[in-house]
């Protein structure tokens, strides 16, 4: 839980840093802003005496500049205002999460973008892009090294784009020398192999290795991914198993981590999300 002590001196933070962020791109945007309506006015005669034939001319250079200037202000506040939001709540709230863990965790905000995740996992289409809002690294005395990304994967075809997943990532560094795949809808998606359908359950399906047939180990995963399916309801779930390690790939239906609110109560349900899909990796090991 969050108290209302922590979240009104995160906002503060926040408050002053953006107004220090804003501030040049508020300046130039109102100067360019203040420049383009004097302009217009001339063109239409209300300022000054300008010839005629000059009127067209400043009309449409005023036009101009009054639409970047608004574009410019638009843009800047909202891309300012997203980025921080994360990059100030997020540090804060998992210090929060590491002692309530006792785990000492590691964010980054705004990673670089890691191409090995749907390269060698195949969990989405190869013609998807990624990328990632945080990634959380941490050290589990069982496991290892853990990692957690907030993804996105987008298709893009001409004018248009498709997002084919926004959610959760793990990475647990439990490996096996063969390739499964535990989905919820659509195929694998990885390179020089092909999967085949062999089991499935109400909500899942189970894919392996062209000629493969099931093995315990295969049949262990699928059982407890439905078992995860049925208890936590994810819009969609997707395992995949390899010699590079397990990758869990978990889509909320609730997209509470997409929204930058920053009232009390939104923040408290953000921590809360957070907190719950973070915790979420210890019940994701299958023995």
């Amino acid at each position: 839980m969050l108290n209302r002590y922590q979240t009104d001196m995160w906002r503060t933070t926040f408050k002053a840093s953006f107004n220090q962020r804003f501030r040049p791109y508020k300046i130039i945007s109102l100067t360019l802003l203040l420049f383009s309506t004097i302009l217009l006015l001339a063109s239409l005669g209300f300022i000054g005496v300008i010839v005629s034939r000059f009127n067209l001319a400043l009309l449409i250079v005023g036009s101009v500049i009054f639409l970047v200037a608004s574009l410019l202000f638009i843009i800047a506040y909202f891309t300012i205002r997203y980025r921080l939001f994360y990059q100030i709540m997020l540090p804060n709230m998992m210090e929060s999460l590491s002692n309530r863990m006792q785990q000492e965790l590691e964010v980054e905000v705004f990673p670089k973008t890691d191409r090995k995740i749907h390269r060698y996992t195949g969990l989405f289409t190869r013609s998807a892009s990624a990328s990632h809002t945080f990634k959380v690294n941490f050290v589990d005395e069982t496991l290892g090294k853990v990692q957690i990304f907030y993804s996105k994967f987008v298709v893009s075809t001409g004018n248009s784009a498709h997002q084919v997943f926004k959610g959760f990532l793990f990475h647990l560094p439990t490996v096996l020398n063969t390739n499964f795949q535990v989905r919820s809808r659509q195929k694998p998606s990885l390179k020089g192999v092909r999967f085949d359908e062999i089991e499935a359950t109400d909500d899942l399906k189970l894919f392996a290795e062209k000629d493969l047939t099931p093995t315990n180990t295969m049949r262990s995963h699928l059982a407890h991914a439905q078992a995860l399916y049925q208890k936590h309801n994810p819009k969609h779930l997707y395992v995949s198993v390899s010699e590079l390690g397990t990758w869990y790939a978990v889509e909320p239906k609730k997209k509470v981590l997409s929204k930058q609110s920053l009232k009390h109560e939104h923040l408290e349900s953000f921590y809360q999300h957070l907190k719950d899909h973070v915790m979420l990796y210890q019940q994701l090991y299958v023995a």
